[in-house]
């Protein structure tokens, strides 16, 4: 027996939670504190989706309460078996996206299990059929060789004939085509009897249709042999062939005129689209011509065009940065110069040689000679780098004019290169405008002369002898058809008294095989539904005032001589008789699990009752799992208690 053994979230409803799960589990806990979140989070992670919001992922997407800055719902269940169910839901690219990875055989259990409305909003009709799609009618004795033998036991004539046995194998073969189409198509046995009724009824009908039209034909006998002698043309053939051809000659008449008024319409439309059309439009071809040589002229002078900018920028930049270092150069031989003259007066006030340390009388003499030596060269350098500067000085002055000169030659080049491409556009436009008035011109003149409309009054005429000669013919082929079916009438009314009878005995077989198709379709309600009931009742015995019933179409328990259907039930008459039906509407669940979700207002001494039902219905393999939610703790042994905190 397989269950949930642990249910895991994570940003589910503004939780992320995990617990284990016994085969009867109470949640306990005060209000708004996440019971109902694990019961919803058990819901999807055994189907996929929760049944009462739909299957949609942006349905489910609803029950994240996501902490900020995230995107991702996750919900995990692990079976009793090891098996992982594990569910995803993200947003990407603004939408919420479903992945999961299930087991064989998912979803484990059918969406009425978890929310039994889909049950209780069918029709009366549609909830037999879901219920009998429950039951295993052929266990219970109701074999197609059991409906056969009832048939052939119950359709009884006081004087059978061939006739009777005849239509009796054709219902018995009904009955087993019925029977492979049943198997064939996983239909309930109530579908098979139903369509089994249907086709009995129709041929029923159409048996006593025939034998009414029967009726009429054996009354009618004597006046048609009255009308034997009918008058008739000589020829009727001929007369009907020439009408024909009237109505064709008018036919063809009124659909010229039609045709003509038609293209009449037609060209008259055309010649006003194309006159709207031409608006604007005109043979531009001299003003093209003229825009063309400009544009012509000005590529040539553009092609012819090379800018000096860049070379004269490139040179001028050159003579400043020669200017630059030659005055820089300069103004280091002044500096040196100065440091110079300062070194050697301190030098002069010393006692001895700063080099050699001699202190004889011809040191400063020999020192102030150096000194001056590499002054003179200091200054003979620095006039040679003033020199440079100066230079390079006048060779960018000169430069200037012709840069702004090659400057302004290469911004009205631009301007002829933007009104250039400017009057390129313009040419294609004109071509365009030129070629559309063309074409359209050439249109209008095909057009110039579209003829007269065909008057109204002349297409009414001619739609006039059209029903003229349909009523001609109409009446001719009538008149024909009247003899040659009373002719032909008198001939079947010789056999019509066979037929009759054949139909008789057929509407009776009929009535009597209907009549065992009743019987036995109300003892498969009476056995089908209470194998049912008593499911739905194992989870109500001794805790609801009455044992629930079905009886027409609605489930309910007698309170004495009244009858309670749900609509009147109370939450606890509620709670208790969904977990059954939906239990019981669910049998091929591979997870029988009961979610009882409002145990709260349940009073104390009942909800004892509930979970030991619960406890017995594990223990007998009825359910495989019950979750039940509270606002206290429950005092049931084998009851696995979670306390929400």
């Amino acid at each position: 027996m397989s269950y949930l053994k642990k249910i895991k979230a994570r940003a589910f409803k503004g939780r992320s939670f995990e617990h284990s799960l016994g085969p009867v589990t109470l949640i306990h806990g005060g209000n708004f504190l996440g019971k109902t979140a694990v019961a919803d989070a058990v819901r999807i992670a055994l189907l996929g989706y929760s049944p009462r919001h739909g299957q949609q992922p942006g349905k489910t997407w609803g029950f994240a309460g996501l902490p900020e800055g995230t995107a991702q719902m996750w919900i995990e269940a692990e079976l009793s078996e090891g098996q992982l169910l594990t569910h995803e839901f993200q947003m990407s690219k603004g939408r919420p996206v479903y992945n999961c990875s299930p087991p064989d055989g998912f979803p484990l259990v059918p969406p009425v299990l978890l929310d039994v409305q889909e049950f209780l909003r069918l029709s009366g009709p549609a909830k037999v059929r879901f219920i009998f799609n429950q039951i295993d009618l052929e266990a219970m004795g109701f074999s197609t060789e059991k409906v056969t033998a009832r048939i052939k036991a119950d359709v009884k004539l006081d004087k059978p004939d061939e006739i009777s046995e005849t239509i009796l194998g054709q219902i018995i073969d009904d009955v087993e085509n019925l029977a492979a189409e049943r198997d064939e198509f996983k239909r309930t046995h109530q579908d098979w009897i139903a369509a089994l009724t249907a086709r009995i009824k129709e041929q029923k009908q159409n048996a006593e249709a025939v034998a009414a039209d029967m009726e009429g034909t054996i009354q009618g006998m004597t006046q048609l042999r009255a009308q034997e002698g009918l008058a008739a043309s000589a020829d009727p053939a001929k007369d009907i062939e020439v009408a024909r051809k009237q109505l064709q000659d008018a036919i063809v008449h009124r659909e010229s005129l039609q045709q003509k008024f038609r293209e009449y319409h037609a060209r008259s439309t055309r010649r006003d689209n194309l006159k709207r059309a031409l608006i604007g439009l005109s043979d531009f071809s001299e003003q093209i011509a003229e825009m063309e040589k400009q544009h012509a002229e000005q590529v040539k002078k553009l092609q012819g065009h090379k800018s000096d900018v860049a070379r004269l920028l490139a040179e001028q930049t050159k003579a400043n940065a020669d200017a630059s270092n030659s005055d820089r150069a300069a103004k280091e031989r002044e500096a040196a110069a100065k440091e110079l003259i300062l070194t050697l007066q301190a030098d002069l006030k010393l006692d001895a040689c700063p080099f050699c340390q001699s202190k004889g009388k011809g040191w400063k003499a020999a020192l102030k000679k150096s000194v001056k030596e590499r002054f003179n060269q200091l200054q003979k350098e620095k006039k040679e780098w003033m020199e440079k500067a100066e230079a390079a000085n006048q060779i960018s002055k000169r430069i200037g004019p012709e840069l702004v000169k090659a400057m302004q030659i290469d911004n009205e080049i631009d301007a002829i290169r933007t009104h250039n491409f400017t009057l390129g556009r313009a040419i294609t436009d004109k071509r365009k405008k030129t070629e559309d008035f063309k074409v359209l011109s050439a249109g209008l003149k095909e057009l110039e002369d579209i003829g007269s409309p065909i008057p109204a009054e002349d297409i009414e005429a001619a739609g006039q002898k059209v029903r003229e000669a349909q009523t001609a013919v109409a009446l001719l082929e009538d008149s024909e058809r009247q003899r040659v079916a009373a002719m032909q009438d008198l001939k079947r009314a010789e056999q019509a008294r066979q037929q009759h009878a054949e139909k008789k005995t057929e509407i009776e077989v009929c009535k009597l095989a209907l009549k065992a198709l009743a019987s036995l379709q109300a003892e498969m309600m009476d056995a089908g539904f209470d194998g049912f009931m008593e499911k739905v009742n194992l989870f109500c015995d001794g805790i609801m005032p009455g044992k629930l019933v079905y009886r027409d179409g609605e489930i309910g328990y007698f309170a004495g001589a009244s009858f309670v259907n749900l609509d009147f039930f109370s939450g606890t008459e509620e709670l208790l008789a969904f977990a059954g039906l939906s239990v019981a509407l669910a049998q091929d669940a591979k997870i029988k699990l009961v979610i009882l979700d409002e145990l709260g207002r349940v009073h104390r001494r009942t909800k004892k009752l509930v979970l030991e039902r619960m406890t017995f219905l594990v223990s007998r393999g009825v359910i495989h799992q019950a979750l039940l939610l509270d606002v206290e703790p429950g005092n049931v042994a084998g009851v696995h208690t979670i306390e929400i905190i």
